[in-house]
This record gives C-alpha cells, structure tokens and sequence, in this order.
C-alpha cells in the first residue's frame, strides 16, 4: 500500500512534471518562470544545480501553528562522496522561539531517522548509500512548527499586533564547506543576538499553503493562483533563485501598487497606517529604478514591501523587505532611508550572497554606502556628501573616541551590541566610500557589475570582492581593506 509519505512525493513529482509539460517537453524549470520578467526567463536554464524546494503548508494563525511537508531535491556538485546532508531548522532558534518538530524523514523516497543537532537548531540526515558528486538527491520531511503569539516588541518570528512573521519555516539545507575528500564542513553557526540569522545557498521554491480565506499574505514569489473553499483558501506562489523563503500575513493588511521597469511594486500595510504605505511604495519603485540602472536590473516581476512588528527597523527578505511599524508613525524621518538601504539587500544578499555571521559587513557595508547612489540621483550630489558625513563618519568617530572601534572581519558573535552597527554598517560603509573616491563613480560601478556577474545567485567572500575589483578595474584595493576592513 502507497504511504502517504509516498503519495506526497509522487504528487510533487507530478506536479513538476506537468508544470513543465506543454506540446513541446519543456525543462521542470519552466515552472518558475512566472517569478521572472520576461528578459530573465532565460536565466533559469542555466539554474539546474540549485536546490529546489517543494513545500505544502497548512497554517492555523490564530493557533501559532502549522502542519508542514517539504520535498527538498539537491544536486551534490562538490568533490567526494557525501554521507549525510544537513538542514537548518532556524525556527529552533532561542532568538526565535519557535519549535519545528520534524515527524518523518525521507530520502529517495526511503525512511531515515534524522538527528537533531546544535541545540536543535540542525538536522543531520544520513544517506542511505554514498552520494557521489554530479548526482540528486530527494529529502522528504513532514513537520509541526508552532511560533510565540502576541510578542511585545522586535518580533522577527512569530504573532504580533496582528501581523505574522514566518521566516525559514521549513527544513533548510544547510551551506557545506566542500572538503576534497568525503563529507563537507556544513555551516552550522549559533547567530549572535544582534545582527543576521541566515546564511543560505540561492534556491527555487514552489510553496502551497492553505490559510484562512480573510489573511492577507506578503511573499516574495510569484503567486500561481488562490483558490477560496469555505472558510480557508489555498495559495499557490514560485520564486526565482532565493535565499529563502518567507511568508508574513495579517487579515488587517490593505495595499497599493506601483511599477518599476517591468516590476510590479506592493506595499502592504494596516489601514491607518495607508498615507505612508502608499508613499513607500513609490518609494521602492524609485530605488529599484536607481539600482537597476547603476548595477544590474531587478530581475524579477513582483517584490513586497511590508508593514511588520519590527519597531523602527528593517529587514531583507528575497523579493521582499519588511519595514517595522515605528517607521510608519513615530519615525518617518528614517523612512525613507531604512527603504533604500533594506531594498539594496537584494542585490547584496539575495542576488550576491556571503556568509552574514562570520562575514556581517560585507553585506550590510555595502548595502549602507550603496544608498549614496539613490541619493545623488534623487537629490543631488550634495544630500549624499551630508549623508556620508552624518550618517557614518560623526558615528564612526564618535565609536573611536569611546574606545569601541574594531576590525571588520570577524564574525558577529566577536562584535558587541555597542559598537556591533556602527562599526558593520558605517565603517563597513566608509570603506565601500573611500573605494569610490579612488575609482570614481564611474569605475566604482564596473565594479560593483563584475562582482554582481561573477557571484550572481553564489557566495562571496571578502577575497573575491577584491580580486573582482581588481581584475575589473585594474586598481589594487588592498590598503583600503587593510585600513578599513582590518584596521591595520
């Protein structure tokens, strides 16, 4: 007899293969498509190694909980033979405060008895037999995750003022260390309570997930359809290459629209909050537009901007950002400026990706000074010289009289909560500055492309932003990352 387990998988199976199927056979990648703008379908041809992700969700918000399933298909392309794999269960998280209890695990459509590891927050899955490089496998799990509700204050995970917060809400792979002989080094770092959680490899997702019919829910992908039985209702939605994916919901939320070259801009916001959630939204389409232009376009056709219980921070998200509901009343004065940096991520995190906890300000260095952009173009060069002289020079050195200052390259865990923004974001910030006034805007742009062109949908490290420059420019910016990044 058919398990379930097995039913499920074969489904998923189905469904793949339909979703690619037309009177001429298409490549299972053509599911995605609807996550890319016409100009970048293309694109997804040359994706075949990434991850892929299957995930059905059944979610009871007012509950805190949900019953999952995950179908997880990843292609071993390192050198040796690999024993295990491992996934993140980041909702384990002490700093999250979820559970994500896995019932059943799967691989190749056989049994396994996973073990949790790192307080939990990891999952060793064995392999039945070796798995030799260039070839698939397929990991099933069916699992529980239940989430804090009516969280005071920063909630990055779970229920707060009627808005949920579902990041990482599933089994994620795990980033491995490739070893040249046998099994990797998978990345299994505990993230320090300050700073980022994540570190992940670009992914493609297909997620289902059935809610009550009233939710109104923000996601990065592409939605395939919604369809209404009763009380609840079931959304379908795909994604291009993600880092993740992330679902935040309210029955509250209302939204207005705007249109970036070719992408379609929602904000999404409470109801009182509705004469600044519509300006973000023109807003973001204005950032997007500026960044396409100076790095790269924006390949996808939809992208989120949310409303969240963040106070008056933000967060990045693949295709989507949320935007703490302080910003939206009790400091608009740092609007503005948190949507441009916060949308910058998607270049520098999701597009171009590194490793947040050992490497924090590679990403949100650049992502800070990169504001510079949007500013000149939008208010001239003057406004951005005021931004660099206020918003990270009179800081950095005020953090210098204080005795706080650091090098950059070290993980967060080694930074405090005194000097953990000051010094990732604006010195970080300062050196992206001091490498563009050597360049010029013009060469600073090159780049910024050739890092784009050479790590799109990878990982980078600190060492490759520098051969990038180098070989792209022909200017050494090694006494720049000594003084700046390293502080020597």
């Amino acid at each position: 007899m058919m398990t379930l387990k097995k039913l499920f998988l074969a489904l998923s199976f189905l469904l793949l293969v339909l979703t690619g199927c037309s009177h001429e056979r298409k490549s299972p990648l053509a599911a995605y498509a609807p996550a890319m703008k016409p100009a970048f379908e293309a694109e997804l041809a040359g994706l075949a190694y990434m991850p892929r992700y299957d995930v059905t969700l059944n979610i009871s918000p007012d509950q805190g909980w949900l019953q999952g399933k995950a179908l997880v298909t990843y292609q071993h392309s390192a050198p040796g033979e690999w024993h295990s794999l491992y996934f993140r269960l980041y909702p384990n998280l002490k700093r999250y405060g979820g559970s994500l209890n896995v019932l059943d695990t799967e691989v190749d459509g056989n049994p396994v008895i996973a073990v949790y590891e790192a307080d939990r927050s990891a999952l060793r899955v064995p392999l039945a037999a070796p798995l030799p490089s260039g070839k698939r496998v397929s990991v099933y799990f069916s699992y529980t995750l239940r989430w804090p509700q009516n969280r005071p204050g920063y909630t990055e995970f779970g229920e707060s003022q009627d808005i949920t917060m579902l990041p990482e809400a599933y089994p994620m792979l795990a980033v491995p260390e490739p070893n040249t002989e046998g099994d990797p080094q998978w990345h299994l770092d505990m993230p320090a309570n300050w700073g980022d959680v994540l570190f992940s490899e670009s992914s493609l997702y297909q997620v289902t997930a059935t809610l009550p019919a009233d939710m109104v829910v923000a996601t990065g992908g592409a939605e395939i359809t919604r369809t209404v039985s009763g009380p609840s209702a079931t959304w379908r939605w795909v994604s291009g290459p993600s880092r993740e994916f992330t679902l935040i919901m309210s029955p509250h939320f209302i939204t207005a629209t705007e249109e970036a070259y070719g992408t379609e801009v929602t904000s999404y916001f409470l109801p009182e909050d509705e004469s600044v959630g519509s300006r973000l939204a023109g807003y973001a389409a204005a950032v997007l537009r500026v960044y396409s232009d100076h790095l790269v376009p924006y390949p996808f056709r939809h992208y989120s901007i949310v409303e969240a219980p963040l106070t008056f921070h933000g967060m990045e998200y693949p295709g989507m950002n949320a935007m703490g509901i302080g910003l939206y009343r009790g400091y608009r004065s740092g609007l503005e400026f948190l949507t441009v940096h916060e949308i910058g991520h998607q270049w520098w995190y999701n597009m171009v990706g590194n490793d947040q906890i050992n490497h924090p300000w590679l990403d949100e260095g650049l992502t800070e000074f990169n504001t510079v952009l949007y500013y000149e173009a939008i208010y001239g060069k003057a406004a951005a010289e005021r931004l660099v002289r206020r918003r990270w020079m009179a800081p950095y050195e005020n953090l210098k009289s204080r005795g706080l200052d650091a090098t950059l390259e070290q993980p967060t865990t080694a930074y405090t909560r005194a000097n953990y923004e000051t010094l990732a974001y604006a010195k970080g910030a300062l050196f992206f500055h001091a490498l563009r006034e050597k360049l010029g805007p013009g060469k600073y742009d090159r780049a910024l492309r050739a890092y784009l062109d050479r790590y799109r949908w990878k990982i980078a490290t600190p060492s490759g932003l520098l051969k990038a420059i180098a070989d792209s420019t022909g200017y050494d910016p090694k006494p720049l990352y000594d003084k700046w990044v390293l502080g020597r």
